[in-house]
């Protein structure tokens, strides 16, 4: 069998499915949570208003997706490499990876040898092009959510909260006592240990391996 990419795309395809069912399985998480919240009147001075929310644990099947989905763009780019190394050197070449570093020092005196060894020189500059150093954000990202899940720990899930109210004062209709009118806005949302959140992080790592594949497809025959 030739050299392919079919491999590589048959993963890619897995994150995607893995990314929709996430997606779907976060909104409906944060939905619940939302109608489970609940705002009452706060004592203190100044704050008026205390949120409350059940802070309810992560579901582990979004922890399972969120683990997978980053598992599989990983390998897409490990894919890529190996098969452009198969092809450019006639022979299938072992312990190869796309590296992702964040100085062309390292890449080019550390990796060029050993990572994409029997890659062309041609291909290295096209992988070079997905690096940190060069200005790209999704890399990093996805090298930073892979190297923990190696070690068998699951990607960090957490979910956070943002309240937006507006308080707007009327007098009564017989210009008696104040009332207030309250509007608020309340957004829950899955995301990572630093914050990023998790659906949105993963399809922009999604977008960036799909721009990886789409730079090396013509290569194949």
């Amino acid at each position: 069998m030739p050299p392919s990419l079919a491999d590589a795309k048959t993963r890619l395809e897995w994150a995607r499915a893995g990314l929709r069912d996430l997606a779907k399985l976060a909104h409906d998480f944060a939905q619940s949570e939302i109608q489970a919240a609940e705002m009452r009147l706060n004592p203190e001075p100044n704050v008026p208003f205390v949120f409350g929310r059940p802070d309810s644990p992560i579901p582990e099947e979004i922890k399972k997706l969120s683990s997978e989905t980053v598992g599989h763009l990983r390998s897409v780019l490990d894919y890529v490499v190996h098969e452009l190394a198969w092809l450019d050197s006639g022979e299938e070449q072992k312990l190869t990876q796309f590296p992702i570093e964040d100085s062309s020092e390292v890449f080019w005196d550390r990796r060029r040898k050993t990572y994409l060894r029997g890659v062309s020189d041609d291909h290295v500059g096209i992988i070079e092009s997905f690096q940190p150093y060069k200005g790209v954000t999704w890399s990093p990202r996805l090298r930073d959510l892979s190297n923990p899940d190696k070690h068998r720990r699951l990607v960090s899930a957490v979910h956070n909260t943002g309240l937006e109210a507006e308080i707007e004062a009327m007098r009564g209709e017989d210009g008696g006592e104040t009332l207030f009118r309250v509007g608020v806005r309340i957004e829950i949302f899955l995301a990572f240990d630093d914050g990023e959140p998790v659906v949105r992080t993963l399809a922009d790592i999604v977008r960036g391996v799909q721009d990886v594949l789409a730079a090396v497809e013509q290569e194949f025959p």
